[in-house]
């Protein structure tokens, strides 16, 4: 569930961390990584394991039902379509689900005023009507009602996104909205609190939702899961792995071990294609991506370059200025075709 676009959002950040921190080890900030990213998996597990959460409150509200002093008729003679689903069942005996869990402190049963937010919205959709009234009974159909109900209904909930981001220490800043000022000056931690509360109350302010962000990107990998999963047995074979294959995980940890390794060799590039600009002056995020970027230009022969280009432009966007994208663009653009014109680069 890691894939190349988390996996160079993710070594960004720890490259940011690392320069900004007194140790200059290669190995810890690989073991950083690693810590990194387990967490992003465990985020995937997590999020499968809200569907047994919603199920088990389900469940529990209808028995709290027949305790009513004037009974119902719903209450006496409940739908348990939703409560018996079997694909709750599968992800609640999984072991690899459960064994990557147990050991944390994460449990949505802790936060049991949100699952009945999560799950009232879903009894009131249309789509769990359906559902309920559905005359066909598979675990295929319940896999297909909970990617549906997750992805159109639960996991667009805002309420949702606040939790999660109150977690995110669990999986390295995974949040799912990235809150972004500009300004001429730095001003005090003091300041900018106060700046940003005189700009929420202007309506000046806006978040924006990262689409690449850890919680964003594991929201769809469960999607797929879900999709794929065909029968009760099938929940451990479906699970998405860390990472597709051995070459997207040697990509992520050479990606950040060449960034710092050959650092001096990029930056001098970086100095050169700057000719009178001042390279103090740039962000340090700007700085790290364009490091990041002949990184990858100079270690993956089969990385085109304008793949390279383009993801780079993306993440200038996402993690530094709004100018970010197109400056890193054009510099990183210049800096290749220089190098291909001394035979260094040949893509």
């Amino acid at each position: 569930m890691i894939n190349r676009v988390l996996a160079r959002s993710s070594v960004f950040q720890e490259l940011f961390a690392y320069y900004h921190s007194e140790s200059h080890s290669v190995e810890e900030a690989e073991d950083s990584l690693s810590e990194a990213l387990s967490s992003i998996q465990l985020l995937y597990y997590f999020l499968l394991d809200l569907i047994p959460a919603l199920t088990q409150l389900h469940k529990e509200q209808i028995e709290k039902n027949k305790t009513r002093f004037i009974l119902r008729e719903e209450d006496l003679n409940p739908n348990l379509r939703l409560a018996e689903n079997n694909l709750s069942s599968a992800i609640d005996e999984c072991s690899t689900i459960t064994e990557a869990l147990r050991n944390t402190k994460l449990s949505w049963r802790d936060n049991d005023a949100l699952l009945k937010v999560l799950l009232e919205e879903i009894l009131d959709s249309n789509l769990y009507e359906n559902y309920r009234d559905s005359k066909e009974e598979s675990f295929a159909l319940d896999a297909k009602f909970w990617a549906e109900a997750l992805q159109k209904l639960t996991f667009k909930n805002r309420l949702l996104d606040d939790y999660l981001s109150d977690l995110s220490i669990y999986w390295n800043d995974p949040t799912a909205v990235l809150e972004k000022v500009e300004i001429e000056e730095i001003p005090s931690v003091d300041k900018l609190d106060e700046m940003m509360d005189d700009l929420r109350l202007e309506d000046s302010y806006q978040t924006v939702r990262m689409s690449n962000s850890p919680v964003e990107v594991q929201k769809d990998f469960v999607i797929k899961t879900l999709r794929k999963a065909r029968k009760v047995d099938d929940i451990a074979s479906v699970l998405i792995p860390m990472f597709k294959d051995k070459e997207d995980e040697d990509f992520t940890y050479q990606l950040l071990r060449s960034s710092i390794v050959h650092s001096e060799q990029y930056l001098e590039l970086i100095d050169e294609a700057l000719q009178n600009w001042d390279s103090e002056r740039l962000a340090d995020s700007d700085i790290i991506l364009l490091q990041m970027g002949l990184a990858e230009l100079f270690t993956f022969p089969s990385v085109t370059a304008a793949v390279t280009l383009n993801e780079y432009i993306e993440l200038g966007k996402t993690f530094s200025t709004s100018k970010s994208g197109s400056f890193i663009n054009g510099l990183l653009d210049s800096i290749l075709q220089k190098l291909r014109d001394e035979g260094k680069i040949r893509k």
